[in-house]
């Protein structure tokens, strides 16, 4: 009788262990190794369009993302890329037209939320801050946490300006944990 209440016991207790996410290891830093957009753009005005942002945004080699734990709550520190005119206005929105004499550049910017994290998808909260800055860049609201990978991959939307003006694209992007 004691080993059935044993084994019971046992069996209870590994079901409420396999239902609970695993979020073992999911804090630090990650780096971006893949980023997609959909349709193919040429941000960097060369006459060139690829879907591989990387070949177009050059600030995207320092783009991160952190994911921090307190005592209980998660937060997303992402540094991405955001619109930058005549190297002077910025976070203050998207021309509506294209001319030969702007300068388009664009600089990283840190987007800080706080999260939910339930059976590894990672779901948008409120930010941390909010400054009343425009975006060009929409913080995803979901993120997926692979953690046999150490990855975290998302799919999302910014605005961005073309010869042909401005326009908004697909973008698809994951993360490779570098560090604790």
């Amino acid at each position: 009788m004691k080993q059935i209440t044993v084994i019971i016991l046992f069996l209870f207790f590994c079901g409420i262990s396999c239902t609970k996410d695993d979020l073992t290891g999911i804090e630090g830093k990650y780096k971006l190794v893949e980023v997609e957009a959909e349709p193919s753009v040429d941000l960097n005005f060369d006459e060139k369009s690829h879907t591989n942002l990387q070949q177009e945004m050059l600030h995207l080699a320092n783009s991160a993302l952190y994911v921090y734990k307190d005592e209980t709550d998660f937060s997303v520190d992402l540094l991405w890329p955001e619109f930058l005119l005549n190297k002077i206005i910025f976070l203050e929105g998207m021309p509506t037209a294209y001319s030969e004499d702007m300068i388009i550049d664009y600089v990283n910017v840190s987007f800080q939320y706080f999260v939910k994290i339930q059976k590894g998808v990672i779901y948008k909260q409120q930010p941390i801050v909010n400054d009343g800055s425009i975006y060009t860049f929409d913080f995803p609201e979901t993120m997926e946490y692979n953690g046999k990978k150490n990855e975290i991959y998302f799919e999302t939307s910014q605005q961005i300006i073309l010869k042909t003006g401005p326009q908004s694209i697909r973008i698809k992007a994951i993360f490779k944990k570098t560090s604790h």
